[in-house]
């Protein structure tokens, strides 16, 4: 299978120059832009984050908050109407539209907030691929559409980017293909990222380690890795060994336990790691406090 190229003129890329940048309002995520001076730069187009995370971390549910941030950044600006759009490709069905609409009201003044809902998520796209030739045929589709839209703010993101990655090498193995389909797919998306300049953002499952709890193996493909701009990891902190609060926490149905779960992430903020205490809560996910490592 040939893969598909992108073409364009030097116009069309100064057309979709990277813009102004934009903040998610999650601390622990924001604090991954810190610039060496201190301050924290916010997130720009043509960066590509990885935010890591054990099977049990709410990645989803920090990506939500992300794509929310991101199409309610300009609500509030009255000047014009907002732009920004977001395509999710949700590969592990985990993405809940009825989560994102809360947050959305929750972003958005109360005297319109139903219509403003409406609107906000109007410039969602949530697709659903079953595999790499699917989501590649789906962002080729993506290219052409948007030569054809008013350029705007753009976002991707993928739940997950790994989601197809074993079966592919296994069958790339299997028949002597050489290059896997979904190595295809992100040296395609690497000239998507360059003709329209969207924020990436994308989850992707770690292998756990017994030895250092922020330990992982890379399994992704170069052709991957050596796009990611910033890595953020989240991990579920070890059980308590408060005999009641694990009966608690095992007779409480997969709604409660999400709502109240407690969660670790890790970023580097101006050349050191950090570590966040975190929580959610109902549709807010809170900080709580910091822990510096050298």
């Amino acid at each position: 299978m040939s893969r598909p190229k992108l073409d364009g003129t030097a116009l069309d890329l100064f057309a979709r120059r990277p813009a102004r940048s934009f903040m998610t309002q999650l601390s622990f995520v924001d604090a991954a832009t810190t610039t060496q001076d201190g301050e924290e730069a916010g997130y720009r187009p043509r960066q590509v984050v990885e935010l890591s995370g054990t099977s049990d971390a709410p990645t989803t549910r920090v990506l939500e908050h992300v794509v929310v941030a991101f199409i309610t950044k300009s609500c509030k600006a009255h000047a014009q109407a907002a732009q920004e759009r977001a395509f999710i490709f949700d590969h592990e069905y985990q993405v809940s539209v009825d989560r994102i609409a809360a947050l959305v009201a929750r972003n958005v003044a109360a005297g319109q907030q139903d219509e403003a809902v409406r609107e906000a998520l109007s410039r969602v796209q949530l697709c659903h691929c079953r595999d790499s030739f699917q989501w590649l045929a789906t962002l080729n589709h993506l290219h052409y559409e948007l030569l054809d839209a008013p350029t705007a703010p753009l976002m991707l993101v993928f739940n997950s980017v790994g989601s197809f990655q074993a079966i592919d090498k296994m069958t790339a193995k299997s028949v002597g293909s050489g290059l896997a389909l979904s190595d295809q797919v992100f040296v395609f998306l690497k000239q998507f990222i360059q003709h329209h300049s969207p924020i990436v953002f994308a989850a992707k499952e770690l292998m756990k380690s017994s030895r250092d709890p922020w330990d992982h193996t890379e399994y992704m493909p170069s052709s991957w890795t050596s796009q990611v701009t910033k890595r953020i990891l989240l991990r579920m902190p070890a059980p308590q060994c408060d005999s009641l609060k694990v009966e608690e926490h095992i007779g409480m149905d997969d709604s409660r336990r999400d709502e109240r779960a407690a969660f670790e992430a890790r970023c580097i903020v101006a050349g050191k790691a950090q570590v966040y205490t975190c929580h959610i809560d109902g549709d807010g996910i809170i900080s709580r406090t910091r822990v510096f490592h050298a």
